[in-house]
């Protein structure tokens, strides 16, 4: 491992002035959490089987959350819900997301604690004003928390999801913000804890990291799919869902296996593709420096993080094998029609292309 990688954050590159916000989609499916009455007050948008590419609002889980709130502090936010409040909140992983939420946080007056393998990224949110307090390495004061958030590697969180499942008994909700859910999802469920864990994966990523690429209002106006194990309690959603609108989100509730299906297409497609263009422009030479605006366009994401996306990968390494061959496929009748010099056969797939890129009702397969 590269000395200036670190298990949460890791060192990032200079930061480059241009950053972007993954669009997407929600695909089919959905799913809700046990019990709960109708709330429309508040919409959630969730994604059901016949709602095609479009989010519909949703019924929302509407037990009202508890007016005495144990862990309550001086500062501490609420939204129009009655009762619903959100106390001492605990950010593992103070990296771009991390750091993010605990910007917005406690700029809303929650009282953030804060932990994080690198030592620079622990003392610059310290010295901003952002968190409070911070926790040693075994967790010690996780158990103050009304909310744990983990903002690490996916590959990270299981490991201290048993940990928390330990030390965290208090804690109303437990979540995460990674970009796999289905592995996550069932490690909660196996340690007990699935009546308090949501997993949550913000759409507001970017390719650069660790805590100086962090920022207020990151999530404003960003989807984020929240994926409740199929045990969790109808006050853990809500609470999830009060979150996420603090943080300035629109929570999207969907199922975890097909969170994982429509994220290998959406965002871990994307990021192999300009991974592998990088690496066939380094074979040939091609340095960024030669790009034009298109070419720096494709391969901003080659950029990201490269321990952050080994763990996504990997993770969901089965649902991208699929969308992988189905690419791997496109480029091969690409290449076919362009050695037989068949121009309508070139021509129909760029054609399909702008198509899709213009919303242009049309099939995906060119024959």
């Amino acid at each position: 491992m590269s000395p200036y990688i670190t298990s949460y954050s890791l060192r990032p590159p200079r930061l480059d002035p241009v950053a972007a916000r993954p669009d997407d989609d929600p695909g089919p499916g959905g799913s809700a959490p046990r019990g709960g009455t109708i709330d429309i007050a508040t919409p959630i948008i969730a994604v059901t089987p016949d709602a095609g590419s479009e989010p519909v609002p949703m019924v929302t889980v509407g037990a009202t959350l508890d007016a005495a709130n144990a862990h309550a502090t001086p500062s501490m936010a609420s939204s129009g819900d009655a009762g619903a409040t959100i106390g001492t909140v605990v950010v593992i992983g103070l990296g771009l997301i991390g750091g993010s939420i605990a910007r917005d946080l406690a700029a809303s007056g929650v009282r953030v604690l804060g932990h994080d393998r690198d030592r620079d990224a622990v003392s610059a949110a310290m010295q901003a004003g952002i968190i409070v307090g911070e926790l040693d390495d075994d967790l010690t004061g996780v158990d103050a928390a009304d909310v744990v958030i983990l903002a690490t590697p996916v590959d990270q969180t299981p490991s201290l999801l048993a940990a928390l499942a330990a030390s965290s008994a208090s804690a109303r909700l437990i979540t995460d913000v990674g970009s796999t859910k289905r592995s996550i999802v069932d490690a909660a469920t196996t340690l007990g804890i699935a009546p308090r864990f949501v997993g949550a994966h913000p759409l507001a990523g970017d390719h650069r990291w660790g805590w100086p690429a962090s920022r207020c209002h990151l999530f404003q106006g960003a989807r984020v799919y929240l994926c409740p194990t199929s045990d969790c309690d109808v006050a853990t959603v809500k609470l999830a869902r009060l979150l996420w609108q603090l943080l300035g989100a629109v929570p999207v509730l969907l199922d975890a296996s097909r969170h994982d299906a429509l994220l290998a297409c959406s965002s871990h497609l994307p990021q192999l593709t300009a991974t592998a263009l990088a690496l066939t422009l380094v074979e040939r030479g091609v340095r960024r420096s030669h790009l034009g605006s298109g070419g720096f366009d494709m391969t901003r994401l080659a950029g990201s993080s490269p321990e952050l996306w080994t763990a996504i990968t990997r993770d969901n390494a089965a649902e991208i094998d699929d969308v992988l061959g189905a690419l791997v496929r496109q480029l091969g009748d690409l290449r076919t029609a362009l050695r037989a010099d068949d121009r309508a056969g070139v021509l129909g797939r760029f054609q399909a292309g702008w198509e899709w890129f213009a919303e242009v009702p049309t099939s995906a397969v060119v024959d």
